[in-house]
């Protein structure tokens, strides 16, 4: 059980009022973002004050800022809370009825382009350095996780086998040999 449910069961359970639980889940629902800005504020050891002063506002605006809901906010706002914090803000705009295969093409083609922006200060760094060593180390860690999860969701398709691998658009044609990183023994580890 999450720390939301206990929360809202614990709420109905002190105002003996079971529509209070629901309450507690749509105010939960509706202050995500706003969520996210305080967690990342607290998170770097900031106050409403010092935001308010990196944001070039009064305190009592970041504080009816965090105690709000997302709909009350406004976006050049939110911008200037994340520059005041430091942060990049990056937007997703995902389409659900596009078809779950382009959507996933989207997500790999945005993994890479950051992948490449720490290959490109494993780079700068050089060898021997501790911060290359460590960006070698995540990129480990980042092709284990995928490829965790990639097996666990492969072998639960019907009739699974070898997968073919085509090298793109060119040679689409041409299909590679199987490929064996999901075979039942890696995937039952």
């Amino acid at each position: 059980m999450s720390t939301l449910d206990n929360v809202a069961k614990l709420a109905a359970a002190l105002a003996e009022d079971e529509g209070a639980a629901e309450r507690v889940r749509a105010h939960a629902a509706g202050t995500q973002l706003i969520s996210t800005l305080i967690n990342l504020r607290n998170g770097k050891g900031l106050t409403q004050r010092k935001i308010a002063a990196k944001m070039g506002v009064n305190a009592s605006k970041v504080c009816r800022m965090e105690a709000g809901t997302d709909e009350q906010l406004h976006w050049g706002d939110v911008l200037r809370y994340m520059r005041a914090l430091g942060v990049n803000l990056s937007l997703l705009v995902d389409d659900p009825s596009l078809p779950a295969a382009e959507r996933i093409k989207h997500h790999v083609l945005n993994a890479h382009a950051l992948l490449e922006q720490l290959r490109s200060l494993a780079l700068k760094m050089g060898e021997g350095e501790e911060i290359t060593a460590k960006i070698k180390q995540f990129y480990g860690e980042v092709l284990f996780n995928f490829m965790l999860r990639f097996c666990s969701s492969y072998a639960r398709l019907p009739q699974t086998g070898p997968i073919n691998i085509t090298s793109g658009p060119a040679e689409a044609s041409t299909e590679t040999s199987a490929v064996h990183a999901c075979e039942p023994e890696m995937a039952s580890r």
